[in-house]
């Protein structure tokens, strides 16, 4: 029973610690890789992608040292759960926190700037402060408490109530954004446009469902489970955040390379436009023959 117990409080957290160091390495090369290929980009972009690495950094050292504290410090004795929660764990909560807002706000900000849907996007971003507010909230409570085991029970329903409110808005986030692309998808005649969009909701689709999965198992987990798997899945959650951010910048190389044949095929047929609209452009075809001066020889 002993073992199981330890198993059970500390088996996810190891395990969520692993992945988020592995994850943390890829969000560093993804860094690296975004300040090298667009040196050009506004510096409003460039200053968030520092920011968000930095705060990933944090937070992944903060993860290592309340580990070590759990894991190492009182090793196969759960005791370290009813003394204090050290400062590094607050610092992981209130880290992650911010990482969080600072990706889900440029989603939305993105989402504004493509739609101008301003009921979705006031909706999405009532959902971001509430989990912005409820977490920091939480971070503090959880540090003045005498320890993990006693406040856990008091700070249940603000918890719960947080973890419901980062799922649905990065579940709404990510259909926000996969809808706006197929609507404009569907706007338009040209083929090129129409396989860069298809590339985008493609990746939309595997970075977005990814948080937002990992987001909604969490809150499932924490809700109707006794044990602590959910503390497993928080570990990770914030480098699954700051990829996907780093994977969608990262992502205008390739779509600069989306026509590798060189042959021009860059409009569809004027014949075929979307559904409920009028073709506006005309595709021309035009054959260009130029001619050689061959100097011939006997």
């Amino acid at each position: 029973m002993a073992t199981a117990s330890i198993v059970l409080t500390f088996g996810p957290a190891k395990i969520g610690y692993s992945l988020a160091t592995f994850l943390f390495g890829f969000t560093t090369a993804q860094t690296y890789i975004y300040y090298r290929d667009f040196a050009d980009d506004p510096l409003a972009i460039k200053l968030l992608v520092a920011m968000v690495w930095a705060v990933d950094f944090t937070n992944q050292i903060s993860l290592g040292h309340g580990t070590y504290s759990y894991l190492v410090t009182f090793p196969g004795i759960p005791i370290r759960l009813f003394r204090k929660v050290p400062q590094s764990m607050t610092a992981a909560i209130e880290s992650s926190t911010i990482l969080v807002f600072l990706v889900s706000a440029f989603f939305t900000y993105r989402f504004w700037r493509s739609s101008k849907k301003h009921f979705q996007v006031g909706l999405l971003a009532v959902l971001i402060v509430a989990r912005l507010v409820t977490k920091s909230l939480l971070g503090v409570l959880i540090s003045r408490g005498p320890s993990f085991v006693i406040s856990s029970p008091n700070v249940r329903p603000l918890l719960l109530f947080c973890w419901i409110c980062g799922a649905t808005a990065d579940v709404l986030l990510t259909i926000a954004l996969c809808y706006d692309l197929h609507v404009r998808q569907r706007s338009t005649m040209f083929y090129r446009t129409a396989r860069m969009i298809d590339r985008l909701k493609m990746w939309c689709v595997a970075t977005g469902m990814t948080t937002s999965i990992a987001a909604v198992v969490m809150a499932i987990c924490f809700g109707v489970m006794d044990n602590n798997i959910w503390m497993g899945i928080y570990f990770v959650l914030p480098r699954l955040v700051s990829n996907s951010l780093l994977v969608s910048l990262n992502l205008r190389r390739s779509l600069r390379q989306m026509d590798p044949t060189g042959t021009g095929d860059l409009a569809l047929p004027p014949s075929c436009p979307p559904y409920g609209q009028r073709a506006n452009e005309i595709s021309i075809c035009m054959d260009v023959v130029t001619e050689v001066p061959v100097k011939l020889t006997p």
